[in-house]
């Protein structure tokens, strides 16, 4: 019976383990605005050409039937899973992003916005304490001037280009953002941004327009899922137990498109035989 009984049990605790927690998604956001945001060295996040062209190698935002966010609180730190598209080299490296600010309040900031990112080179759904392993770089900052007043339930896009192009030793990474609010006292998280989300009605495809998911540990399909910081942790990354997910949807992951700059090649000299 003692036998049965573990039986029972661990059966019990692994399917607990896999299945995701459930947050409530708010009704679809309108687009709002698109800003460009600076980066440590005073670049904005505009088109690169002609130093080259940059090449789309993630975006989960295209062709999303439902762009929404969570109600749940916290949701100051967001992140997903991301499997890029390899490109054109051997190496995948991260030039330039679109990120999709969620606002769940109307609100105004007199000195802009804060945008924090972190990449990870490695992702694995069955850690208990850390999802993500292996930063790529540091964090990497972003400002946007203010004032910046922004609507409820509305999301606005937001292109950025790294000072330093991130270099990942794999197709499947991880990122985790973090916005923030400046309203003369310095810049502060707030529930009220926090990064926007994308869903399909049951059955998903299980496709996105650039990029796949990626099954690792907890971390599967039809749903898939999100990770927030749920135990208030503002380290840019999660234990398994803050995978989220909708009731009712799938192909559920957070909003961002990641491009490579691809240089265009020079022809220097040639000579004929």
């Amino acid at each position: 019976m003692k036998a049965l009984s573990a039986f029972l049990l661990a059966v019990v605790s692994s399917s607990a383990v896999a299945s995701a927690a459930t947050d409530i998604a708010r009704p679809n956001l309108v687009q709002g605005a698109t800003l460009s945001a600076i980066n440590s060295d005073g670049v904005a996040g505009v088109d690169r050409s002609p130093q080259g062209s940059a090449v789309t190698i993630f975006d989960s935002f295209t062709g999303a039937a439902t762009l929404t966010t969570t109600t749940g609180s916290p949701r100051t730190f967001i992140g997903s899973s991301l499997t890029v598209d390899p490109g054109t080299g051997t190496d995948v490296a991260v030039h330039e992003a679109t990120v999709f600010l969620a606002a769940t309040a109307t609100q105004t900031f007199s000195n802009g916005l804060v945008i924090n990112m972190q990449l990870w080179d490695d992702f694995d759904g069955s850690s208990a304490t850390a999802v993500f392993a292996n930063p790529s770089g540091g964090v990497q900052t972003f400002t946007v001037p203010g004032p910046i007043t922004l609507t409820a339930n509305t999301f606005t896009q937001i292109n950025v280009i790294f000072a330093v192009p991130l270099t990942m030793t794999g197709l499947n990474i991880g990122l985790d953002i973090n916005y923030q609010g400046d309203n003369g006292a310095g810049p502060a998280s707030t529930d009220n941004l926090t990064n926007l989300l994308r869903a399909q009605a049951e059955p998903g495809s299980g496709l996105l327009a650039v990029g796949s998911f990626t099954a690792s540990g907890t971390f599967v399909g039809p749903d898939w899922g999100f990770y927030r910081n749920a135990g208030n942790q503002t380290n840019f990354n999660h234990p398994n137990s803050d995978r989220r997910t909708f009731t009712g949807l799938d192909d559920i992951l957070m909003v961002v498109q990641l491009r490579g700059l691809v240089t265009p090649v020079s022809l220097l000299s040639f000579s004929v035989e």
